[in-house]
């Protein structure tokens, strides 16, 4: 048997072992990382208080082994064209517990679609792991409320390669606090904010799902989406059961192996030349690993595209807003509409970021926006300049 052959071989035959055992283990792993408050088979109990134009509606409903119950309903008539009081919809809403026997049940508050503002943004695809501080940060941009004087959450709604968009949904903390507290004064603790299927603004099929998209938004969340833990005490009991009997499986078929694998190291040894091509073909390897290793280093030592971004979001004006941003290496070239043009390149130049700041196109005024065109090309700041002249 040749070397060549005797490796190919060799590889056969642990490439089957190890496609045996990864999918045996894929399958053990669900199962035992199944947890028993899976929303699958975990039972459930869930009041909706639904705030209305004109009356409050709380529905009961329960959930076990999948199957949903509709355990009852209540509605009570307010004053018709306004919203009930916080005062006044707690009291309903814990006269209707008492009835329906939901006391203790997860709650959910339902607000009106027109308490909310719904806007849709796009960022860079670099920003997804950390779109919770992304959001924060730029909602008093994206809406005229701050962090802190609102409550809000986001979803993700498209994506591709480059960019990525998110729907926003955000109110002021000052009209659903009062009926936070108010709902916790009678026992309901609110664990969840939703939206009613109205969202302001949209139309036809848009409308329907911006409205289902908002719908499964939790207002309370403040766009912080924990992910699902694994339970993993019974999980490593019984895992370290099967590697036991894995191990004991395995035992024979690896002593085979590496039988073999001493026959063909042994035949290796015997072909000097071989050998030494082998070692010529591993450095060769080596330098490409070297050559790559340089490149990730050049490429992790450029600057943060989001540092710039939100640099740019801090010293352009209020009135201001751009419709293109593309970076290249070691230039930006923004353009958008600003209420004066001028004012933007001192405030660019004065940037620790930026340098060589200049129009790259004559600036002309859009009528209909009232509003300056500009369109600007500067340098990033502070790349070495072997870099920058790259």
């Amino acid at each position: 048997m040749t070397t060549t052959k005797a490796i190919v071989k060799k590889r056969s035959i642990l490439s089957g072992a190890l496609a045996q055992t990864s999918g045996l283990g894929l399958s053990m792993w669900r199962m035992l990382s199944f947890s028993l408050a899976d929303d699958r088979i975990a039972p459930l109990r869930r009041l909706m208080v639904v705030l209305e134009s004109g009356g409050l509606s709380v529905a009961y409903h329960s959930r076990f082994l999948s199957r949903m119950k509709n355990r009852g309903s209540r509605r009570y008539p307010f004053e018709e064209g306004k919203y009930p009081t916080p005062e006044s919809a707690a009291s309903a809403a814990a006269l209707a517990v008492s009835d329906l026997g939901a006391a203790g049940a997860q709650a959910t508050l339902v607000i009106p679609g027109a308490w909310t503002i719904v806007k849709t943004a796009e960022f860079p695809l670099t920003v997804k792991e950390n779109l919770p501080d992304v959001v924060s940060y730029e909602l008093d941009r994206l809406t005229p409320l701050s962090p802190e004087r609102a409550f809000y959450d986001f979803r993700i709604i498209a994506e591709d390669e480059n960019r990525i968009r998110i729907m926003v949904a955000a109110m002021k903390a000052e009209t659903l606090q009062p009926y936070l507290e108010a709902l916790r004064g009678k026992g309901i603790a609110i664990r969840r904010v939703a939206i009613a299927p109205s969202v302001p603004g949209a139309t036809g099929t848009d409308h329907r799902s911006q409205s289902a998209i908002a719908g499964e938004m939790n207002l309370l969340s403040k766009g912080i989406h924990p992910s699902p833990k694994t339970p993993m005490a019974l999980t490593i009991i019984l895992l370290s059961v099967l590697v036991a009997l894995g191990l004991f499986w395995l035992v024979s078929p690896l002593r085979i192996a590496e039988t073999r694998v001493e026959i063909i190291d042994r035949e290796i040894a015997s072909r000097r030349d071989e050998v030494k091509k082998v070692e010529g073909l591993k450095k060769e390897l080596e330098g490409v690993e070297k050559e790559i290793a340089a490149i990730e280093t050049f490429k992790s030592s450029r600057p943060v595209t989001l540092n710039l971004l939100k640099e740019l979001t801090k010293i352009l004006p209020m009135n201001t807003w751009l419709s293109r941003i593309r970076f290249t290496g070691s230039t930006v070239d923004i353009e958008g509409y600003a209420a004066s043009a001028t004012e933007i390149l001192p405030r660019l130049e004065a940037s620790g970021h930026f340098k060589k700041v200049e129009f790259a196109s004559p600036t002309s005024r859009d009528a209909r926006m009232n509003a300056d065109r500009f369109s600007i090309k500067m340098e990033i700041e502070g790349l070495p300049e072997e870099k920058a002249k790259k």
